[in-house]
């Protein structure tokens, strides 16, 4: 998917990430520099992945630093993943440190 955007959103009472295309090299510091802003403001960070179908090493290295910014107190929540996200944080370990909600109840 070429049309890439990550933007802050009020969703539910929350301000979350929404996500939509790939997130890889070119599009990483976008994300990223979205993520700072709410783990500046947030120790817990939700991202909606649920446009995304590919996310990249480059995407997994800023969902790390995003952990790494809300610390031990703070959480990192994906919102909606698909298969190829889901994927790409088991292959790199994320499982156990990245919150998952796969449904919307």
């Amino acid at each position: 998917m070429h049309n890439f955007s990550a933007a802050l959103v009020q969703h539910e009472g929350r301000v979350i990430i929404k996500v939509r295309g790939d997130v890889d090299g070119a599009t990483a510091a976008e994300f990223a520099a979205c993520l700072r802003v709410l783990a500046t403001a947030s120790a817990h960070v939700v991202i909606d992945v649920a446009e995304v179908e590919l996310i990249a090493m480059a995407g997994i290295d800023v969902l790390i630093d995003a952990l790494q910014r809300v610390g031990p107190v703070g959480s990192v929540t994906l919102r909606h993943p698909k298969g190829g996200t889901l994927k790409a944080v088991e292959t790199a370990g994320l499982c156990d440190l990245v919150k998952l909600e796969t449904s919307s109840a």
